[in-house]
């Protein structure tokens, strides 16, 4: 058993000094397993809220280009075709980390919810 003391100082508004005295038992302490856990289950929907909105957005956006880029494919003369070709790479790429990265995100919220 342990017993800590201390001594707090607070100067208030009017500039008086009020002194606070406490101490501290450490048989006082005992956590037990049981935690409350509605903090990390708030911040998990919240998550989830995120990376679903994300992900729809995302996904609508790449629909919406990809038919923009495919109507000017379809509809464009040779050289405008190897045109949308190479712009087609970065549209890829782009498409890739947004359904990657969603989808990852996805999976470690689906994870780590099941864990919490």
């Amino acid at each position: 058993m342990k017993i800590i003391f201390g001594e707090t100082s607070i100067t208030t508004i009017q500039g008086k000094q009020e002194r606070f005295y406490f101490d501290f038992k450490t048989d006082d302490y005992k956590p037990d397993s049981t935690t409350d856990t509605t903090g990390t289950t708030k911040i998990a929907n919240k998550g989830n809220s995120i990376v679903k909105v994300v992900r729809v957005i995302g996904t609508s956006i790449s629909v919406i280009v990809l038919m923009c880029i495919a109507i000017k494919y379809m509809v464009g003369s040779v050289e405008e075709k190897a045109e949308y070709k190479k712009t087609m790479m970065p549209y890829v790429i782009g498409c890739f980390l947004v359904f990657g990265i969603t989808n990852i995100l996805a999976i470690i919220v689906d994870i780590t919810s099941g864990i919490l």
